[in-house]
């Protein structure tokens, strides 16, 4: 294509194939004056999935070192979506080699870091954005005029869920790997399906999810639950007719 933006993805898994789809999507999106898209390269270090997203979405070729996109010459833009404490290196060299960089957010685990990139792109004078996704989201945009227009009051607190393929099941990419309620035997009644708890790790993120055989007390609506979600009692080992089978 003339004058074509040449375009790769370093990172392949669950974000970086949301970017692969989101080039691979523009054209069809935004006004027609958008530069025309060449999909060129997905990175990884795991090969097998370089390769699968890069099929799957339809990009020339893979690759499994970022440094082969700094030095390729048909590349132009590059998204960088990989551990945080991988950018600073990666956006330096790219901003070196005259790439434009879109990288995700967080910049960097330190201040320092982030300022040192921020230098690196300004005096490579190349185009950097951060990747702060939701920002442009017509859902968030919505609520963000809503809340300009004085409609939703003074929010303490804004919430909000997002279902992604991280809990998918491997063999079947389109089945949701929502675990399977456990079934607790009583001592003498019919089985019973005891909730589960959940807590998320604050500095993770992760959802830790353990059954829980004290279902009367510390269920949805039960007072004696805490507020972090965890129940107060699974540390104690259930006997009698809260013990499994």
């Amino acid at each position: 294509m003339t004058n074509a933006f040449g375009v790769a993805v370093i990172g392949a898994g669950m974000a970086g194939r949301a970017h692969a789809h989101g080039y691979r999507s523009a054209g069809t999106v935004f006004s027609a004056g958008l530069p025309p898209v060449r999909l060129v390269s997905v990175a990884d270090i795991n090969e097998d999935l370089a390769r699968d997203t890069a099929r799957r979405y339809g990009f020339e070729r893979h690759d499994t070192s970022w440094a082969a996109i700094a030095k390729a010459e048909d590349i132009n833009v590059v998204s960088v979506v990989v551990a945080n404490h991988l950018h600073r290196e990666m956006v330096i060299e790219l901003a070196a080699a005259g790439k434009h960089v879109l990288c995700e957010k967080p910049l960097a685990p330190s201040s320092t870091g982030a300022r040192a990139m921020i230098d690196a792109v300004d005096a490579a004078g190349v185009a950097a954005r951060i990747g702060f996704t939701y920002r442009w989201s017509p859902g968030i945009g919505a609520v963000r005029e809503q809340l300009i227009r004085g409609q939703l009051g003074r929010p303490p607190l804004l919430q909000r869920a997002v279902l992604d393929r991280l809990r998918l099941r491997p063999a079947s990419p389109d089945e949701l790997a929502l675990p399977r309620r456990p079934r607790i035997r009583g001592a003498r009644g019919p089985r019973q399906s005891p909730h589960r708890c959940r807590r998320v790790h604050a500095r993770t993120n992760r959802l830790s999810t353990w059954r829980c055989a004290h279902d009367r007390d510390c269920g949805p609506a039960g007072s004696a639950r805490t507020r972090s979600g965890a129940c107060p009692r699974r540390s104690e080992r259930p006997t009698g007719k809260g013990r499994e089978r």
